[in-house]
């Protein structure tokens, strides 16, 4: 039914890809324990197989207990979490086996995979129940998490490349941890925000694809073909090559030979789309164009400006006054700085006197 599945996901919560077959050879993870006074420390796991890591793990784990009033308290939150029309279709036994098992583990999403850090995710382990066992606050993996953890935990690193379709447990080390409690990550995944986790999905969806060779042919010259339409001065002609190339771009092209070569070409088609948007004063394509651009060069000088000159056409006026001065960090020219800067303030003073003219019609 669909409670015992609601119930499933908040027992098991974020976990391990493990329908891929996990590969399991020596690694090192840590142990951060929640006594201040005990240093972390790495332990190396050398057994055959990740059920024995998650078998040790839950021993690990089974060793708190919890009162009478804990397990009331903890069969109330586990009914919280399903809809309240299908509360009474749960099955007894299930919620007493879920209160009952005090070995089970929450796996706390600290780093996500992606292109960036070589599709290596860090997760913490922690009690699943830890609360509720009245386990002390554990203030270095609270710091990582950026949320209160109870108990010891243990931090974790696989390598999970998606177009690859691998998985496999990797070293964490000490200066993992250091690092981590350092500087911990500005954002992590919050499995209960729905929209977090749609944006994660479709992250993820985009490293799956594979740009094949061939499909990066035909963007290089869908860019070379719209260089020659802007040498014409046909922009529109120009702006539909460059989505074109740029779509065709979209995904892996890390796994290419001309890796490089395309990473650049599609930075660069989507400069010059945003381009021919400001010369058609297509000004939400221009703007969404180097948007896209600066997530994947966010130093360049042509994105902010573009960028920027774009929301100050569009009347977006906070976002463009965030863009201009980006522009100036990013070493844009202080001329076309301050022509943008007045542009800005022209429009904004504009749009005052429209909003002041309204106010005098409602109150005449």
């Amino acid at each position: 039914s669909n409670s015992f599945c609601t119930l499933l996901i908040f027992a098991v919560r974020v976990g391990d890809m493990q329908s891929q077959g996990p590969s399991v050879g020596r690694f090192t993870y840590v142990y951060v324990p929640c006594d201040d006074a005990v240093a972390p420390n790495e332990i190396t796991f050398d057994g055959s197989s990740d059920d024995e890591l998650r078998d040790r793990l839950r021993r690990f784990f089974a060793k708190g207990t919890y009162t009478d009033g804990a397990k009331a308290e903890l069969r109330t939150a586990l009914l919280a979490k399903v809809d309240e029309d299908k509360r009474a279709n749960v099955d007894p036994r299930m919620l007493e086996g879920l209160v009952g098992d005090e070995g089970q583990f929450e796996i706390v999403p600290i780093v996500l995979p992606s292109r960036a850090n070589g599709f290596t995710a860090i997760s913490l382990y922690i009690d699943d129940k830890g609360r509720f066992k009245d386990l002390p606050l554990n203030s270095r993996a609270s710091k990582i998490a950026q949320r209160d953890i109870r108990g010891d935990g243990f931090l974790l690193s696989n390598h999970d490349d998606p177009a690859l379709d691998t998985w496999e447990r990797v070293d964490t080390t000490i200066a993992t941890f250091e690092r981590l409690l350092a500087n911990p990550p500005s954002t992590t995944l919050n499995t209960a925000d729905q929209g977090q986790m749609a944006a994660a999905a479709a992250a993820r969806d985009s490293d799956t694809v594979v740009v094949s060779a061939e499909a990066a042919a035909e963007a290089l010259q869908l860019r070379a073909n719209g260089n020659e339409a802007v040498a014409a001065g046909d922009f529109t002609q120009a702006a539909g090559m460059y989505g074109a190339a740029s779509e065709k771009l979209r995904g892996r092209t890390d796994l290419l030979e001309n890796s490089k070569e395309c990473e650049a070409a599609r930075v660069a088609c989507l400069l010059n789309l945003s381009f021919c948007g400001l010369k058609l004063q297509h000004w939400q394509m221009a703007a969404g164009a180097a948007a896209q651009a600066l997530v994947f060069a966010p130093d360049s000088q042509k994105g902010w400006f573009r960028l920027a000159t774009a929301q100050v056409n569009m009347g977006d006026y906070d976002e463009a006054e965030r863009a201009i001065a980006r522009c100036a960090e990013h070493g844009v020219p202080a001329e076309d700085v301050a022509a943008l800067r007045a542009a800005l303030a022209d429009g904004q003073r504009r749009l005052q006197q429209q909003q002041r003219k309204q106010f005098a019609k409602m109150f005449a």
